[in-house]
């Protein structure tokens, strides 16, 4: 693997959602472009693939503003980075769970898998749950079977690349979408989850503590902040 591509996944994991480094302003409404890769690195023969979902159009919880573009704008870069990309757009539960699986198939061993969430989030019994677009939630019972287990995701990934690293970047650590509901309980944020070897894992803030969007900017605040120190 080249000495470029393990600083640039190293990376991942210590960009703030708030920092000193302003990026470029956007308009309001998000009219702003991602930053583009004008030099490309040379890259070895290693096999990146990478899925990406956004979900923003919910049904039975507040709907987002950032995430479809955050997605959009991670296929691009990632693109230029020489992924190739899955990308997934508002997905149903069904949905997910089908695009997550092709994901876990289509991963090389030896290779580099990269799985990235914009949406909602929430954590139960110290799991991770990512919530797809049509999501009817009245118990925290039900959060199982009516979101996905981001661990199902990165176990895919492990098994499937045993030999390679596996990224999970987790936009997905809004406040409580249920707070107005007999669930605004629950824990905020996301809870920490163990890395396999070779595998990271980046969150939009710590451990049960809720991250930000802005309906005033094309991205949510840690992508944003991902996007420009990363890649610009």
């Amino acid at each position: 693997m080249s000495r470029f591509l393990i600083i640039f996944l190293g990376l991942f994991l210590i960009i703030p959602a708030c920092s000193d480094n302003q990026p470029p302003k956007g308009g309001g409404g998000g009219s702003s472009d991602p930053p583009t890769i004008t030099t490309l690195p040379t890259f070895d023969n290693t096999k990146r693939l990478a899925l990406i979902i956004g979900n923003a159009d919910y049904k039975k919880v507040p709907s987002l503003d950032n995430p479809v573009n955050d997605a959009n704008d991670m296929k691009t870069i990632l693109t230029q980075l020489g992924f190739e990309v899955m990308l997934g757009r508002n997905l149903s539960r069904r949905a997910m769970l089908d695009v997550a699986h092709k994901f876990g198939q289509r991963l090389q061993n030896g290779g580099v898998g990269l799985f990235y969430f914009s949406g909602h989030g929430v954590q139960a019994k110290q799991r991770n749950y990512l919530l797809p677009v049509d999501a009817t939630i009245r118990t925290e019972a039900e959060i199982e079977y009516e979101s996905v287990d981001a661990g199902r995701v990165l176990a895919q990934m492990e098994q499937a690349n045993k030999a390679g690293v596996n990224i999970v970047i987790l936009d997905a650590c809004r406040d409580n979408p249920f707070k107005d509901t007999a669930m605004k309980d629950l824990v905020k944020g996301l809870a920490k989850m163990d890395s396999p070897r070779g595998t990271l894992i980046a969150y939009a803030t710590a451990p049960n503590l809720a991250s930000y969007g802005d309906s005033d900017l094309r991205n949510s605040i840690y992508t944003k902040y991902l996007l420009y120190n990363v890649f610009s």
